[in-house]
């Protein structure tokens, strides 16, 4: 069982540039498929997707780990949560990132020591990314 998933794409962090986005998910629960994995029209999302395989599937990384839910804060910044809530999203990432010499900003650094549990800026972890993307495309 799969889910299709059509997605317009605002920006892409890694990766060839497009418009929309289709991808299948497989589904192992029925409920899940009932609920189409939590995929609503509307939804404004930040997704870290794997390679599609050889049986043209994909997912989030982690599947909830790399969905992040996008939403403003009540200063109108723009927020993303995946679904634990963040916790762990950046267990082990800094000494990964001095191991690599990758350096990033000193906003993004507070983010990676002090994580906590919820909500992080969406335009920090959009950097991140970026930055990560980069070093890996650049070895």
């Amino acid at each position: 069982m799969t889910v299709i998933v059509a997605i317009r794409v605002e920006d892409t962090l890694k990766g060839s540039t497009t418009n929309s986005y289709t991808f299948r998910q497989a589904v192992i629960d029925r409920k899940d498929l009932r609920e189409e994995l939590g995929y609503r029209t509307g939804q404004h999302l930040l997704m870290i997707l794997y390679k599609t395989s050889q049986f043209g599937l994909t997912s989030p990384a982690g599947m909830e780990q790399g969905r992040f839910r996008i939403e403003s804060a009540s200063n109108g910044k723009l927020m993303a949560t995946n679904g634990f809530g963040n916790a762990g999203l950046f267990r082990g990432l800094d000494s990964q990132l001095k191991a690599r010499s990758v350096q990033v900003e000193p906003e993004i650094q507070a983010m990676i020591l002090n994580p906590g549990v919820g909500a992080a800026s969406l335009e920090q972890l959009k950097s991140l990314i970026r930055t990560i993307a980069a070093t890996k495309s650049a070895k």
